[in-house]
């Protein structure tokens, strides 16, 4: 899965775009977690900052670091869930924060 988000800063101007752990019990940003809608049933997830799945978002050190260019960037945020997880079907919930620091 992919969303984008669009920033727009000044010219030159350094910016970080952190992603929290998100609500899920237990989550931490190596190891995010979906809980099913009415349960309490975990699905793990991660967010990444590029298509192949190298590096995830977070907090700190795991910060997207970027260098403005004074117009609209659009940002991908790449979902990837791990397969083989044994959870019963139905709709799996979590929120996140997006913070733009600069």
């Amino acid at each position: 899965a992919i969303a984008t988000m669009t920033v727009t800063c000044l010219s030159n101007l350094e910016y970080n775009i952190q992603i929290n752990k998100g609500e899920g019990v237990g989550a931490t940003e190596a190891h995010r977690f979906l809980t099913k809608l009415g349960g309490t049933q975990q699905l793990e997830y991660n967010l990444f900052q590029e298509a192949n799945h190298q590096h995830k978002y977070g907090m700190g050190q795991n910060a997207l670091h970027r260098v403005a260019t004074g117009l609209p960037e659009v940002l991908a945020i790449y979902g990837q869930i791990p397969s083989n997880q044994k959870v019963e079907a139905g709709p799996y919930l979590d929120q996140v924060t997006i913070f733009v620091t600069f």
